[in-house]
């Protein structure tokens, strides 16, 4: 924002009955300057969060998918895996024991693998709010060279 009033360094200071005024136009550009980083700063911050949410969100999804898959995958291939077993001379229930240990342990690692997958994904999104910390910086570089 620009005053009416530009300052040139080459020229004298202002009057001494200028300078209230010159500190209210600063403290309200100033004041304007923060209300923009922290708009800038909410913005980035409600889009993190869309994306952690949503990240979220398919972890959980994956993790009831590989329930359900559990379940009725697991009733399905517990009961071929027993058929199998009942041909090479094992009992009913041993059969069904077997058969129920291998399909929990083939869905508990798909079902991590799966899991984990998301779970990378969110500890890779960087949750620094990148255009503000610029915009700072360079606010910070121009009170510098001003001052």
């Amino acid at each position: 924002m620009q005053t009416e009033k530009q300052i040139d360094k080459r020229q004298p200071a202002p009057p001494l009955d200028e300078i209230p005024s010159l500190v209210s136009d600063l403290g309200g550009e100033v004041s304007q300057l923060v209300d923009a980083k922290i708009g800038l700063l909410k913005l980035e911050i409600k889009d993190e969060l869309a994306t952690y949410v949503f990240n979220s969100t398919m972890v959980a999804a994956s993790a009831a998918l590989a329930g359900v898959g559990f379940v009725f995958g697991s009733l399905a291939l517990v009961a071929g895996i027993a058929s199998i077993f009942l041909r090479s001379d094992f009992g009913v229930q041993t059969s069904y024991g077997i058969s129920f240990i291998l399909v929990a342990v083939v869905y508990l690692v798909v079902g991590l693998i799966g899991a984990l997958r998301f779970i990378k994904r969110i500890s890779r999104q960087d949750p620094t709010p990148e255009r503000t910390v610029q915009e700072l910086r360079k606010d910070k570089q121009w009170l510098k060279h001003e001052l």
